[in-house]
């Protein structure tokens, strides 16, 4: 089975086949937060912002059988919130992204390294734990 650090890095791997842009994963954890990771990743508009979001918590579901607990901003499409208690993702439209600035407001977060390798590490992880139902 995934953690839930891989777990985060597959949501990154899930959105960059929707092309999504700019990455980041911050690390909560040492931060003692109400979760563990934000996954904050951008897209070019609306229709993608909601594409990506669909695309992770169908590919989170059917593969690891992890729902999200809740998801919000759907209808808006410029910033989408997918909760799963242990790490929330954000998907927002570049200008809403800047507005919020998540990565200023947890400036404190480690940043977790983000590359080609560690995503095709983190696709084959997300191949092999399929879930069988």
């Amino acid at each position: 089975m995934m953690n839930s650090q891989e777990i985060a890095y597959a949501v990154v791997a899930i959105a960059e086949e929707k092309k999504a842009f700019n990455p980041v994963i911050l690390n909560l954890v040492p931060e003692n937060a109400f979760t563990d990771f934000f996954v904050i990743l951008s897209a070019q508009n609306s229709r993608q912002v909601v594409s990506i979001a669909d695309e992770i918590v169908k590919t989170l579901k059917t593969d690891l059988a992890l729902p999200p607990q809740n998801r919000s901003g759907i209808d808006s499409g410029t910033w989408v919130l997918l909760d799963y208690g242990f790490m929330y993702v954000h998907i927002f439209q570049e200008p809403t992204r800047e507005y919020y600035h998540l990565e200023g407001v947890w400036k404190e977060a480690e940043v977790l390294p983000i590359n080609e390798e560690i995503i095709k590490i983190h696709q084959q992880l997300l191949i092999e734990n399929k879930c069988i139902a």
